[in-house]
């Protein structure tokens, strides 16, 4: 069966990389590695993430969750700044067991309820994204000026772009940090993100920057799970003539203790994400 901690001790690690899965420097030429938007462009943002999870001795648990997004380019000021319209679209879920497969998609399945028992939580968490559409300014380094919300969410919480640049652009061979924060549950994850970018790789046709990423994960002391091992490293392919991330791959492997009522479990959580990119303009 579905382990029955499940929910707690992995909701926190299954976003990471949905938004979990964004000044300049030279690379193709004079063209400038940092984010550009154009108003009334449309950004289609593709999510595949696959989970492997095992509670103790019990039989491995496999997920994987598809997530469509888009991002609607409102305006865009003279710094570049972009007002950006976030939409989930639809999301895909499945669980496979050796004996069972489950599975449930946004486009049919609308309520929880409805839904074979052992789905209900896991599909609860994943289409919350859902039912909140809400806007945000994203500068040209990548960093989320300011929200245009009245009331924050899990998902406004929690938004991350895949790859935000140092305010002197970043050059090939020197890594540069960024800290971040997701907010689930009373319980903080603190997340320390390490790029580097490493040159460039012809994709297609296309020139892109290829950078490394590694990701190092701490909960808050008063977390009701404790990380036990961890290791998370990925790849992004950003495109500086596009302005904007081409595709990103990432891969983690997380081992987790839980304390239930004196006793405890534990998990192991290995997941990998690959995100697409696809750039249009807005149908009116």
């Amino acid at each position: 069966m579905l382990p029955r901690k499940y929910a707690l001790g992995c909701r926190h690690f299954l976003k990471i990389a949905v938004l979990c899965g964004i000044m300049s420097s030279i690379a193709n030429g004079n063209e400038p590695i940092q984010w550009k938007f154009r108003k009334d462009e449309r950004v289609a943002i593709e999510v595949d993430q696959n989970s492997v999870i095992q509670e103790s001795s019990r039989t491995e648990t496999k997920i994987r969750q598809r997530t469509s997004i888009v991002w609607d380019v409102i305006d865009v000021d003279s710094t570049g700044i972009a007002t950006i319209e976030h939409k989930t679209q639809r999301v895909r879920l499945s669980v496979s067991e050796p004996k069972e497969e489950l599975s449930a998609d946004s486009d049919t399945d609308t309520t929880a309820s409805a839904l074979h028992p052992k789905l209900q939580g896991i599909w609860a968490i994943a289409i919350a994204p859902m039912k909140s559409t809400f806007r945000f300014r994203l500068n040209s380094l990548g960093d989320i000026v300011d929200y245009e919300t009245s009331k924050t969410t899990d998902t406004t919480d929690n938004l991350k772009v895949v790859v935000a640049f140092p305010k002197d652009g970043p050059k090939i061979g020197e890594p540069w940090t960024v800290q971040s924060q997701m907010e689930k549950d009373r319980s903080t994850l603190l997340l320390t993100t390490s790029y580097q970018l490493v040159g460039k790789e012809t994709v297609d046709g296309r020139d892109l920057s290829k950078i490394k990423t590694s990701t190092a994960f701490k909960l808050d002391k008063g977390s009701e799970a404790k990380l036990v091992n961890q290791n998370a490293f990925g790849l992004i392919w950003f495109d500086p003539v596009q302005g904007k991330v081409a595709r990103s791959e990432n891969h983690q492997e997380i081992g987790i203790e839980l304390d239930n009522e004196g006793t405890t479990t534990t998990q192991s959580i290995q997941q990998s994400t690959e995100i697409s990119y696809r750039f249009e303009s807005m149908q009116r």
